[in-house]
């Protein structure tokens, strides 16, 4: 039987046991730092700190709260559009946590918060094993399943999410959660499911239009705070803009795709296609999302972990 606990991990000199690991600005590496999968985002957080384990993610959110500044956690930053200015903000980049430890006869892998698909491929392929990895070989394991995980495998095996065995979460007050499903209190429980809870006449635009089913239309027990979708079809566009005058023409091109489309759209989006800026609500139905807000207020009450398309604590 798993053992599931909370423990604080110490941080009683963060700066110290983060020396090394922090990147400021007017520092020459500060461009480097902080440059997101897109350039076309420009991120100018406070700063920018390279952990290396859970202990240097809980030394981070000490770091960040001892300053008055809040938590972004990014690994690729392949969805680092709708995070918005960053300025009172700590960017996290688990890009050195890259372990990973395939078990396979229990057919799992388990891996650091800086792990990118491509290493878990190749890694289980030594053992005859598939994972349920999406399109793209360069974004991050975690990203792409804390949004649901479309792979395309995901019509027989499911969302990516609803295939967690287990999680490391550390917390806004610097506690590390380990949350899994053989048992689990109250407060684990809430963190995991929180956690698991791209034509013609557009040569800057490609579109991708994914059959969805099958499993991915079937909530699972134990599923993350995505169930299932219920849709048959997810679209993503995307557009090219080498140059700043483009924006306009491409951002248009978009728009019509989605206007062409829009009589038959759902009314469920899928977070990891969502680029730009919009209301969280629509991602998960409303129980889902009601509950989401609730967990909100009990482990982060004072908003200091950010994300991309965040959810309001309930009042």
């Amino acid at each position: 039987m798993a053992v599931s606990s909370t423990s604080p991990v110490k941080t009683r000199h963060p700066d110290a046991s983060l020396d090394g690991k922090v990147v400021l600005p007017g520092d020459e590496r500060f461009d480097q730092a902080r440059r997101a999968w897109n350039l076309a985002v420009d991120q100018r957080p406070a700063a920018v700190v390279f952990p290396e384990s859970a202990a240097d993610v809980a030394a981070v959110v000490g770091y960040a709260a001892g300053r008055g500044l809040r938590v972004a956690a990014q690994g690729t930053g392949h969805n680092a559009g709708p995070l918005g200015p960053l300025t009172d903000t700590v960017l996290l980049r688990t890009e050195k946590m890259r372990g990973i430890r395939i078990d396979p006869q229990a057919r799992t892998a388990r891996v650091q918060a800086g792990v990118v698909w491509l290493d878990v491929v190749q890694a289980v392929a030594r053992h005859g094993l598939a994972a349920l990895a999406g399109s793209s070989p360069d974004v991050g394991v975690v990203g792409y399943t804390l949004g649901g995980g479309l792979s395309f495998l995901g019509r027989k095996y499911g969302l990516a999410a609803s295939n967690v065995r287990a999680i490391d979460v550390v917390t806004a007050d610097g506690r590390l959660v380990r949350a899994d499903r053989d048992q689990l209190p109250s407060e684990a429980i809430d963190a995991f499911i929180q956690a698991v809870g791209p034509g013609a006449a557009f040569p800057l635009l490609s579109a991708e239009l994914r059959h969805l089913g099958g499993e991915l239309g079937r909530a699972r027990p134990g599923h993350g705070s995505l169930a299932a979708i219920d849709a048959q079809y997810v679209l993503y566009a995307v557009g090219m803009t080498p140059v700043p005058e483009l924006v306009d023409t491409v951002t248009a091109q978009v728009e019509t795709v989605k206007g062409t489309l829009a009589p038959w759209a759902a009314k469920q989006m899928y977070l990891n296609f969502a680029e730009t800026q919009h209301p969280a609500a629509p991602f998960w139905t409303e129980q889902a999302y009601q509950r989401l807000r609730r967990i909100k207020a009990d482990v982060d009450p004072g908003n200091l972990i950010r994300s991309n398309h965040p959810i309001p604590p309930a009042r």
